[in-house]
């Protein structure tokens, strides 16, 4: 089941629009809007604007690495990109990497603990 957007009106007769996830939990809440067809091109602009959207962390001082992974297990985020970058190297020419069968496909999956991530030095199943 893909991921819905949710449009109600609130007691203050004004609209809002939540974004779930395929497991049916809030992952986004939008401000109010005046009118329904304001929150429906909400949903649009989103809809639009954030398929391929980065992270712009504001929570560091620019040159520092962040403190804190959010919700993700400690050391889950890590290991998923600590196989990242040996693919990485085994893909590049010249680089001593190993080839994990690991794409990006398996690192977001791996850091987000929606997949278990191999031991050091084990290639993914399949691919």
């Amino acid at each position: 089941m893909p991921g819905k957007f949710i449009l109600k009106r609130g007691t203050t007769g004004k609209f809002r629009f939540s974004l779930l996830s395929t497991n049916g939990k809030v992952i986004a809440t939008s401000d109010t809007y005046e009118t329904k067809a304001a929150a429906i091109r909400g949903v649009e602009s989103v809809r639009r604007n954030a398929p391929d959207a980065r992270v712009d962390d504001q929570t560091t001082k620019p040159g520092r690495a962040a403190t804190s992974l959010g919700s993700a297990r400690k050391g889950t985020v890590a290991k998923a990109l600590r196989r990242d970058w040996e693919q990485t190297k085994s893909d590049l020419p010249g680089l001593d990497g190993e080839d994990l069968r690991q794409d990006v496909t398996d690192t977001l999956k791996q850091a987000a603990g929606k997949e278990p991530t191999p031991r050091a030095g084990k290639a993914n199943k399949g691919g």
